[in-house]
């Protein structure tokens, strides 16, 4: 289970530009490495006008 740091560095990266260089063809998503725990980015959405911007993270491992 992620900790309350690690759920801010998710939120933090959530407002970051995807990478072509995160993409995980195996997996077909982008990835996001965190404190030796692997992270799929299933879904992001962004809003510019409104500036809100999110993403839904699963663990590789635990699937969570």
């Amino acid at each position: 289970m992620a900790t309350t740091q690690q759920h801010a560095y998710l939120a933090d990266d959530a407002y970051k530009n995807r990478r072509d260089d995160t993409f995980d063809p195996n997996r077909k998503n982008y990835i996001y490495m965190l404190d030796g725990r692997v992270y799929k980015v299933l879904y992001t959405y962004s809003d510019s006008k409104s500036g809100c911007y999110g993403a839904i993270y699963q663990e590789v491992e635990s699937k969570q």
